[in-house]
């Protein structure tokens, strides 16, 4: 009932992606078909908040308010722009508009919200990065969990659809487009304007940005940031606090279930980190590795040399423990997709190749630094 009502976009609530049935109000089918009024909803749920008021009311009415917001923008604002690459909210997608941002005149709605402009941004139209995705085998669990369920009943709750939206435009780096097709194909409670109206208004407004430090530039101009490693950091982040005990997890994958939490989350631990995953698997520490560079004995946990910050050798194993799991990991026997962040204490560094410094960053092939 509304009593233990979660909302669609409260994200204060904890564990939303083991939450109930009761913690859903399971009408989003019925009102996208006309089965049932928003307004009769609406007047309900006013009803039942004058006999007990609680918070669920209000999520509920914030929830019924959001669809008739992406109604009436839609049809007196955006129009047909809604399907265009570049967002109904840049003038890139007017006719006679700026193919090219142009500064001080393109201030479109992504710097409101403090992300990139799409058209400098990176679509691609790779197919087996799609197929990856639409099937469930990113790497990524939280991800693969989301997109299994999609499949399997035509439902994905918001959150889920947020966090693979972002890993779908900020780490595939794929046309927007081929995703909320995907979605609309899938969805039982397809509704037009609200599947393409999210992706516009919540995926596309939030490409990863970095200040314009070019002459002329300034805070109300952002440029596209780029980085080889994991960028939507909601599939680790939101999958530990909505999923703590990886419970929706593996109740996708079960190749995964013998795992603990986190590496069932993070199932690359297990090899890129074995004293950890030793640790979490209640195996102990591991055995310590020499460094090859100064000799000194460093703990099993530890990826870089203490003193010298040297690397552990033989990729990362070193002498450390060597864990062979008894049951099959299939796709997360191997890396993700995209590289998993790096640990809080290899200390990358990296030279810029413009200004020459040296910082915190990763360089990339092509001399991009990040």
């Amino acid at each position: 009932g509304l009593k233990q009502y979660v909302g669609t976009t409260d994200w204060s609530v904890y564990s939303k992606c083991t939450a109930s049935r009761e913690q859903t109000s399971k009408m989003s089918s019925f009102l996208a078909f006309g089965c049932v009024s928003p307004r009769l909803v609406y007047w309900e749920a006013m009803r039942f908040e004058k006999q007990d008021r609680c918070k669920g009311v209000r999520g509920l009415v914030n929830s019924l308010l959001w669809r008739d917001f992406y109604r009436f923008i839609v049809y007196y604002a955006w129009g047909t722009r809604l399907f265009h690459l570049f967002g109904p909210t840049s003038c890139g997608s007017i006719p006679g508009g700026h193919r090219e941002p142009t500064k001080w005149c393109c201030k479109h709605y992504n710097n409101i919200f403090g992300g990139s402009d799409p058209r400098l941004w990176t679509w691609g139209r790779d197919r087996d990065k799609l197929r990856r995705w639409t099937d469930g085998k990113t790497g990524y669990p939280f991800v693969d969990a989301a997109m299994l369920e999609l499949r399997a009943t035509g439902f994905m709750h918001h959150l889920n659809r947020e966090t693979v939206g972002w890993f779908f435009v900020r780490d595939l780096q794929l046309d927007w487009r081929l995703a909320a097709e995907w979605f609309e194909s899938r969805l039982l409670d397809y509704d037009c304007v609200l599947n393409w109206g999210n992706w516009a208004y919540f995926i596309l407004t939030q490409l990863p940005a970095r200040m314009d430090d070019r002459p002329g530039g300034g805070p109300r101009y952002t440029l596209p940031r780029y980085s080889p490693f994991l960028m939507a950091t909601q599939v680790l982040g939101w999958g530990r606090e909505h999923d703590p005990q990886a419970s929706y997890i593996k109740r996708w994958l079960p190749e995964l279930q013998r795992l603990p939490p986190q590496l069932a989350r993070e199932p690359w631990l297990l090899a890129d980190s074995p004293g950890l995953a030793a640790e979490l698997l209640g195996e102990g520490p591991g055995e310590p590795w020499a460094c090859e560079a100064c000799t000194l004995e460093n703990a099993a946990g530890r990826r870089r040399c203490e003193a010298c910050g040297a690397g552990r050798p033989n990729g990362g194993q070193g002498r450390g423990v060597r864990i062979d799991m008894p049951h099959a990991l299939g796709i997360y026997g191997e890396p993700p997709i995209v590289p998993a962040p790096p640990p809080e204490d290899a200390e990358l560094q990296g030279v810029c190749t413009e200004c020459h410094a040296v910082s915190l960053g990763w360089g990339s092939e092509d001399g991009a630094f990040f």
